[in-house]
């Protein structure tokens, strides 16, 4: 079965607390790559603004309305592990109405399974195709740079990875 952590999106841009959401629909929407986006200070993981807290606001609030006003606080999500079953993670994020949920180890935000991540899941998309560097090429990269400022979705993950590693047979 396909885990959570091959089904994720990662490297997705964070918007910190005081964006407001006229800010955050003229730069993030247009594309239409981001459903859910991670709330972010500094390095710590505040929680999620999707499309349906977005929607909940009328249009002329949207200059006054900041991301830390409508966001889904982490404290009040459904966390995932990059080492949880599929099948499981997608029925807790279609209980949870939203639309992404944080992929955590620790204190660490390593990804989202958004509900576009787990459409694609479900129709065989290799997480490779989101996260394009292969399992391998990766741990090597960051057997090498661990402790250098890499990205912390990248390094996040290869640590996990190395340590399930470390246990395989």
């Amino acid at each position: 079965d396909v885990q959570v952590g091959e089904a994720m999106e990662c490297d997705l841009p964070a918007i910190a607390p005081q964006l407001t959401l006229d800010t955050f629909v003229d730069r993030f929407q247009p594309a239409g790559e981001a459903t859910t986006l991670p709330v972010m200070s500094e390095s710590s993981f505040l929680g999620l603004v999707g499309l349906s807290q977005v929607r909940r606001v009328a249009r002329r609030r949207f200059p006054t309305t900041r991301a830390s006003d409508v966001m889904v606080a982490r404290l009040q999500l459904p966390a995932l592990g990059p080492t949880d079953g599929r099948w499981p993670a997608i029925e807790r994020l279609r209980r949870s109405g939203l639309d992404g949920l944080p992929v955590i180890v620790g204190d660490d935000l390593l990804g989202l399974l958004t509900r576009r991540a787990a459409m694609e899941a479900l129709q065989g998309r290799a997480r490779e195709e989101r996260c394009p560097q292969p399992r391998e090429a990766l741990h090597r990269a960051l057997r090498a740079a661990v402790d250098v400022q890499e990205p912390r979705c990248h390094r996040a993950v290869v640590q996990v990875a190395l340590q399930e590693e470390q246990h395989a047979p």
